[in-house]
């Protein structure tokens, strides 16, 4: 704990140590490092660690200065490719959302096999069509 008033150590009036990052840095690197992996399982969490990745590496960065600037920037850049994976995972539900939604009712709806498979069939020319594939791209179900 520092006192306005100095310590021992450092008296009124000499500046402060710079710090190496301390704390924000290594919650940096360890969110930005896990993000990475739990964008891939679950992607929300993913886009939250990214997020906090980038926020407190770029603290770490102001505090520490130079020393640490190579961990920081990989946190960073960990929390950068983490963060857009989500947002690109998020961005394609959003495209695909009403293909699915007619898709999951068809299959609730389905009774026999053949009911599910033309469902699944309906669904990839819906598909196909929203992204402009050409017809028969994505393989049938026979």
């Amino acid at each position: 704990m520092s006192s306005p008033y100095g310590t021992p150590d450092r008296p009124f009036g000499t500046p402060a140590p710079q710090g190496r990052g301390g704390r924000p840095l290594r919650t940096g690197i360890l969110s930005g490092l896990v993000s990475l992996p739990a964008t891939i399982i679950f992607f929300p969490i993913g886009l939250v660690l990214g997020v906090l990745a980038i926020v407190t590496a770029v603290r770490a960065l102001r505090r520490g200065g130079g020393q640490v600037v190579t961990r920081a920037v990989v946190a960073i850049i960990a929390g950068a490719v983490s963060t857009l994976i989500a947002a690109l995972c998020i961005v394609l539900i959003a495209l695909v959302w009403p293909q699915y939604k007619s898709f999951s009712t068809c299959q609730r709806n389905a009774v026999t096999i053949a009911d599910k498979s033309q469902c699944q069939n309906t669904f990839r020319g819906d598909i196909e069509r929203r992204f402009g594939i050409p017809a028969g791209t994505i393989p049938r179900v026979p």
